[in-house]
């Protein structure tokens, strides 16, 4: 089968796209023997950040000269961009070859239904043991206790943020979230910890007799508007001047901090080219039609925070904002913290999907200020009408609002 044929296979396999639990993947991960899929394995938790921490990690422990597999999700544009095989995009046909696989074990003495997540992560397991990489990265994509990838014991945990998402699946507290997080922990791990964790995490290592590198407390990234470059500050090193790419240099830094857990990372790996790869939907610049676009996947009150720190660390002036969100998401909440930008023209597009949410329901949400705008087409024509050349249109939300955006901007 096709790729294309695979995704819609895989799709059907489970009544349910989230079933929380992990037996399935203990079964399968049994019988496809990959409890041990790499030398090293990472996992990375959190709220936000996630992905631009893996990216880093990749990025640093390859200009070490390791081989190196990651997976991150969901995916922007393409299924491939969940897999990736020494910083490139997985194959078709290497992703085929392990749906096959793990199809033909899933039908074994007894059928398990799998959930599309669950087939990711162990094409991502499976791909590791076969390219026979040194370091597996994997991305939590939901939580931390009950993720797919939690079967594995990493060699290192990083956990990136804890914020307020998916609280339907794991509580409405940042004490709760942070303790589905620290699931991922295992005795005797190394462990890299984002700013301001929760007790429930901290209380964690303690019990687990883990030592973590926190940021904020053993090392931190500082940042400079002016100078458009950042140091990072360790307890025993500092790397100066280091310039600002499309990855925020919090992430970065948190990357280091990880890599180092792995292998030797030479200071001037921060300051090449790089650190600077392209990411679908995390400040991805995007030109068109004489303007800047910049999208970016934050949805969630602590996201957007982040987001316009970020914006303001590389003096972007934003002129117009293009916005779309799911339905499960703190609407309200993602309005107040964006009040810097209420000024300013917003266009609202209606998501689409299993879990889509209508541009007037959103409008409600944020103000009545807001224009909501028939489709994407229009919302790029409006904010370009509104923003002068010298200004940015913001695009952010839900993953499904960057995707179209960026595919219309593409062609």
């Amino acid at each position: 089968m096709k790729l294309s044929e695979w995704l819609e296979h895989i799709s059907l396999q489970h009544s349910k796209t989230i079933d929380m639990g992990l037996d399935r993947m203990r079964e399968m991960v049994g019988r496809l023997d990959l409890e041990r899929p790499a030398e090293k394995v990472v996992t990375v938790a959190g709220t936000n950040g996630k992905g631009s921490a893996v990216i880093a990690t990749e990025s640093l422990l390859l200009s070490a000269g390791m081989s190196v597999l990651s997976s991150i999700s969901p995916h922007v544009k393409i299924f491939n961009e969940r897999i990736r095989i020494n910083g490139e995009e997985a194959s078709d046909l290497d992703i085929c070859s392990a749906f096959q696989s793990i199809d033909e074990a899933r039908l074994l003495d007894r059928e398990l239904p799998l959930t599309y997540f669950e087939y990711s992560a162990l094409a991502s397991l499976y791909l590791a043991k076969m390219k026979k990489v040194n370091v597996a990265i994997f991305e939590i994509g939901l939580g931390g206790r009950l993720d797919a990838f939690n079967v594995i014991d990493a060699h290192t945990a990083v956990i990136t943020s804890v914020g307020f998402d998916h609280m339907e699946f794991l509580g409405d507290n940042l004490e709760s979230i942070g303790r589905e997080k620290a699931g991922i922990l295992r005795p005797d791990q190394r462990v890299v910890l984002g700013p301001d964790m929760p007790e429930s995490v901290t209380e964690y290592c303690d019990k687990l007799d883990l030592s973590p590198r926190t940021y904020g407390e053993d090392f931190v990234a500082d940042s400079s508007t002016l100078s458009q470059r950042w140091n990072l500050k360790g307890d025993s090193y500092y790397i100066a001047d280091i310039p600002l790419t499309n990855l925020a240099p919090q992430n970065i830094a948190i990357a280091f901090e990880t890599a180092t857990t792995i292998t030797t990372v030479e200071h001037d790996y921060l300051k090449n080219s790089s650190l600077n790869r392209h990411f679908p939907g995390r400040l991805e610049s995007l030109e068109y039609s004489g303007r800047k676009f910049v999208l970016d996947v934050a949805h969630n009150p602590q996201g957007v925070e982040f987001l316009l720190s970020q914006l303001k660390l590389r003096n972007y002036c934003v002129g117009a904002v293009v916005c779309g969100m799911l339905a499960n998401k703190e609407h309200a909440a993602v309005w107040q913290k964006m009040e810097a930008l209420h000024e300013l023209p917003w266009f609202i597009v209606s998501t689409e999907g299993e879990r889509s949410y209508p541009n007037h329901l959103l409008v409600e949400n944020f103000s009545d200020s807001c224009t909501p705008v028939e489709n994407v087409e229009e919302a790029v024509s409006s904010a370009i009408k509104k923003t002068s050349t010298t200004g940015i249109v913001l695009v952010f939300g839900s993953f499904n609002i960057v995707e179209r955006v960026g595919d219309y901007l593409a062609v």
